[in-house]
């Protein structure tokens, strides 16, 4: 029985340990405050659209935080359909066009909220003759 003990308080410790080392490794970039526009780096282009990044980094409350803006050309998307371990919101600013969701497309549009939980694939296209532009902000928790 004493064996068991010790064993389960050292196993505890090194999980502990780990986490502690795990935590003070992760870097925070972002602070409390603006992220002003001009600080948006151009992060992708293609015949598709750009997509500008304000922030892509941890926070004390997540693994990892990523906000941004794109502008997608009619009929274009950035990606296929795809699926990833964080959650993600997008927000319609301008434009429609069709969000797929797993197996099923719903049409989207200006000022509606498109959601992804985690590992669900997922991708909007635009579906109309203008620019479709969303503010995505799209997150890993601790």
């Amino acid at each position: 029985m004493r064996q068991v003990v010790v064993k389960m308080s050292v196993a505890l410790a090194l999980v502990a340990a780990g986490y502690a080392v795990g935590r003070a490794q992760t870097s925070f970039s972002i602070v409390s405050g603006v992220v002003p526009a001009e600080q948006a780096k151009v992060t992708e282009t293609g015949p598709w659209g750009e997509f500008h990044t304000y922030v892509d980094s941890g926070t004390t409350a997540t693994a990892a935080v990523m906000t941004g803006y794109a502008d997608i050309q009619p009929g274009q998307q950035i990606h296929a359909p795809h699926s990833h371990v964080d959650e993600e919101f997008m927000y319609l600013v301008e434009g429609s066009g069709k969000w797929t969701v797993g197996d099923k497309t719903q049409s989207a549009k200006a000022g509606d909220v498109l959601y992804a939980a985690p590992n669900v694939v997922h991708g909007l296209r635009n579906s109309s003759d203008k620019p479709l532009k969303f503010f995505v902000v799209k997150w890993r928790s601790r």
